[in-house]
């Protein structure tokens, strides 16, 4: 269910942008870009699944007690990510920096406290309700830019400091897209 709802929300902001006016059509072809491999991964580990619960025999069930046992551990298990697709990165250098916890260009970005200018506290996530881009500058005067169609009218800025998130540790500006990822980023 998380993987359609997140193929929902990735074609959703596209759709929106173009019928607006506001992006190229040929956004749309990165949906399928972005998503079919998705739904690779999902297809395969559907087919695993099926297979591990639903057969009886003594090696189908000695496999299941090891996998068991494998899951416990955080370090090996990947899989949690994978079902829940809070690991889900577009490119491989994405996937990459998901694995070592860094914030890079086609990463979830993760909802973090923010404090704002006038001192209000805010979640990153709050500000993506309104479908829009997300400029944020973590250090006075940084900037990142997006793709050369994106108007400064479809982009929310803010001046904020983050909460002690590890991933923003280094990160002075970032631009988030409508669906929570990561467009681009500066970095010291």
């Amino acid at each position: 269910m998380n993987v359609g709802l997140q193929d929902a929300l990735n074609l959703g902001w596209k759709l929106a942008a173009v019928l607006k006016g506001e992006a190229p059509d040929k956004l749309l072809g990165t949906y399928d870009e972005e998503r079919r491999p998705i739904g690779k991964i999902l297809y395969t580990n559907t087919l695993a699944q099926v297979a591990l619960v639903t057969r009886f025999d003594p090696g189908t069930l000695a496999l299941r007690e090891t996998l068991n046992q494998l899951l416990k551990i955080p370090t090996v298990n990947h899989l949690a990510g994978e079902l829940s697709g809070f690991d889900v990165a577009y490119g491989a250098d994405a996937k990459a920096a998901v694995t070592a916890g860094q914030l890079t260009a086609g990463v979830r970005v993760p909802d973090i406290e923010l404090v704002g200018k006038a001192g209000v506290s805010m979640s990153l996530y709050s500000l993506l309700v309104e479908g829009r881009w997300l400029h944020l500058s973590f250090k006075p005067g940084a900037s990142v830019s997006g793709p050369e169609w994106l108007r400064s009218t479809s982009v929310q800025s803010l001046a904020a400091d983050p909460s002690d998130h590890a991933a923003l540790r280094r990160v002075r500006a970032l631009l988030v897209r409508p669906d929570g990822y990561v467009a681009a980023v500066d970095q010291e």
